[in-house]
């Protein structure tokens, strides 16, 4: 994409490029890195005005709520698990299984906040079961 200066008698006449928020002079000086930042400036208002993005944004802000308080439970269940294992020999069962299925909730949460998936993880979709991830999908990132 040129930008193109006419010389009509003795002034230079400009013309107004799609992609420039100013018109251009003789006088002046247009370098790649200035067209280029141009052009990124428009793309970054668009984006900023991307309901899907400040939608992605609001998710992830949640779900870091959501991720420290399993960390917190998670914590909590190794010291009763350990706890159990000295008093009775043996962990506690249902806090196996559980344990397990919130370990595969806590590894959605990381793939959804760290973009590799757009699946939102439980309360939006189903508890992961015996700790199974098949509800985690490798989404590529569409939230342009």
């Amino acid at each position: 994409m040129e930008i193109q200066l006419l010389e009509i008698g003795s002034r230079l006449e400009t013309r107004r490029h799609k992609y420039l928020p100013f018109q251009l002079t003789a006088a002046s000086s247009i370098t790649p890195s200035f067209f280029a930042k141009c052009v990124m400036d428009e793309e970054i208002k668009q984006r900023l005005q991307n309901n899907k993005i400040w939608q992605r944004g609001f998710f992830m802000i949640l779900y870091m709520g959501i991720y420290g308080f399993c960390n917190f439970l998670i914590i909590c269940i190794f010291f009763f698990q350990f706890v159990t294992l000295i008093i009775t020999g043996q962990p506690n069962a249902l806090l196996l299984n559980f344990s397990q299925s919130l370990g595969a909730y806590i590894r959605q949460i990381i793939s959804y906040m760290a973009l590799n998936t757009d699946h939102l993880p439980f309360p939006f979709s189903a508890w992961p079961v015996d700790g199974s991830t098949e509800q985690l999908t490798n989404d590529s990132n569409t939230s342009n």
